[in-house]
């Protein structure tokens, strides 16, 4: 399981090798004949970048690349201080200590089970930045402790990775990779170590599931070359997998296999506005093997940076969707069928030094986040982070979200719907040590097949405290 993790540690590793006898960057681009008559060669700097922009080693990882949506491989939206963001060439030390309370950890609209949860995540973080490599590596390890469902306590990893490396002034390299093996409200560590939207950790689909051991590895790949200082032509592919363990007894959830590939091209219309094309393709596969959904997607993206980094992307086409293999899990046997459809979605994100604001909507074919298979999920949500004074800041995020199945069958729920809204604060008690504590309000209709019109709700409480450690790297 952990053998994309390790070669993708190795890549960064052989990276830095490569870099170590590199100077601090300081030279300058070389200057252009001003009689060139010929166009103009692929830029050598981040595609993004303008003269009165930070130099290299102070550009956010994600904007050395051509802007593109999340779906075809690009950065999802973030509530990251640019603050935050621009940091480069640091060490980081931390422990976290936290406890959590669920009213509804099971998700079921009758006979509710509470729990208390506690957890300890030490952890280390390192980024770097050269003039051709930018990676960021951290690692979290810890126990989950569950009160009332002792069965799921078990220790915990989170190991989260991106390289960029500029294999040439027209070429980049981008990799990440992100393993997690948990349970319990802490499953996924955000930057603030709240829990993200989406409980089921899976990519694209909003549902909560029940209370159980999670383990999940998501890695992607990306090149890009930029042929000219406005045309860029790309490859990217990605491997992600999510298994359930010690899953409630009468509880079905199914294990998940996504592949997907994706090649596209992109125009730069004017000078922070990029239009463009891809074809992706994805294959979907659950509980061992058994159930394959097939994806085609052509679609068309325009992707808008605007002043004080803010950003804009939307995309829209045609997906023609073939459910090859029903689930066969638990005497499930969908019929195949072979549909056309449309995918389309729209994100806004702006990182400010003190403000940060996300929103997207999306409509696509996903993997169902554990309980239905393959579906055709509609979401919508959005966040904001706010910082108070010098000691005090607060986030809020909202989601709601549609999953109609794709496939039939007895034990499948044809929808499910899920709302989910959430508000955290932090408090800086020292430069070095915070404290944080949130609370969010979940519903889901439709996961339980006898009462599929009645609505599961979760009222969660968490709260931790961190103490970090940091350390410049060099310059």
């Amino acid at each position: 399981m952990l053998k994309s993790t390790i070669v993708l540690v190795a890549v960064a590793a052989l990276a830095v090798t490569l870099n170590a006898q590199e100077s601090e960057p300081s030279a300058t681009a070389p200057q252009e004949n001003t009689q060139r008559s010929e166009p103009a060669p692929a830029v050598s700097a981040p595609v993004l970048s303008t003269p009165t922009e930070p130099e290299v080693e102070d550009v956010p990882i994600e904007q050395h690349i051509v802007p593109i949506p999340e779906i075809i491989g690009g950065f999802s939206p973030t509530l990251a201080f640019s603050s935050s963001i621009n940091r480069s060439n640091l060490l980081r030390l931390g422990l976290n200590v936290g406890g959590s309370y669920d009213d509804n950890a099971l998700i079921t609209p009758t006979n509710a089970i509470s729990n208390w949860g506690y957890s300890i995540f030490p952890n280390i973080s390192i980024q770097q930045t050269r003039s051709r490599l930018r990676w960021d590596l951290g690692y979290s390890a810890g126990l989950n402790v569950n009160q009332e469902l002792s069965s799921r306590n078990q220790g915990s990893h989170d190991l989260n990775l991106n390289l960029l490396y500029r294999l040439s002034p027209h070429l980049n390299l981008l990799l990440a990779d992100h393993f997690s093996l948990s349970s319990g409200v802490f499953n996924q560590l955000g930057a603030n170590a709240a829990p993200q939207t989406g409980s089921s950790g899976v990519p694209g689909a909003s549902v909560a599931v029940p209370l159980s051991s999670q383990l999940s590895n998501s890695t992607s790949a990306q090149i890009g070359y930029q042929f000219t200082a406005a045309d860029a032509v790309g490859v990217s592919g990605g491997f992600y997998l999510n298994n359930y363990r010690d899953v409630p007894v009468g509880v079905q959830l199914f294990d998940t296999r996504s592949s997907q590939a994706a090649g596209f091209y992109t125009h730069r219309i004017t000078e922070r506005n990029w239009i463009g094309a891809s074809y992706r393709f994805q294959r979907l596969t659950f509980t061992n093997g058994t159930g394959e959904t097939l994806v085609h997607s052509i679609l068309a993206f325009d992707t808008f940076m605007l002043p004080a980094k803010m950003s804009v992307s939307i995309f829209a086409g045609p997906e023609y969707v073939n459910v090859v293999s029903g689930l066969t899990g638990s005497s499930t046997g969908g019929a195949q069928s072979k549909k056309w459809s449309s995918a389309a979605g729209a994100s806004f994100n702006w990182t400010g030094l003190r403000t940060s604001f996300f929103a997207e909507f999306a409509r696509r074919t996903n993997d169902g986040g554990g309980l239905q298979g393959a579906t055709q999920a509609t979401s919508i949500g959005g966040g904001v982070r706010h910082r108070l004074g010098r000691a005090w800041t607060t986030s809020a995020t909202a989601t709601y979200g549609v999953n109609d199945s794709l496939t039939t069958g007895a034990g499948i729920p044809d929808s499910v719907t899920w709302t989910s809204f959430s508000a955290s604060f932090e408090r800086a008690i020292r430069e070095s040590v915070i404290f944080l504590a949130g609370y969010s309000h979940e519903i889901q209709k439709g996961q339980d097949l006898l009462l599929p019109d009645a609505n599961a709700h979760r009222n969660r409480v968490w709260f931790s405290i961190s103490y970090n450690f940091t350390r410049p790297l060099g310059r």
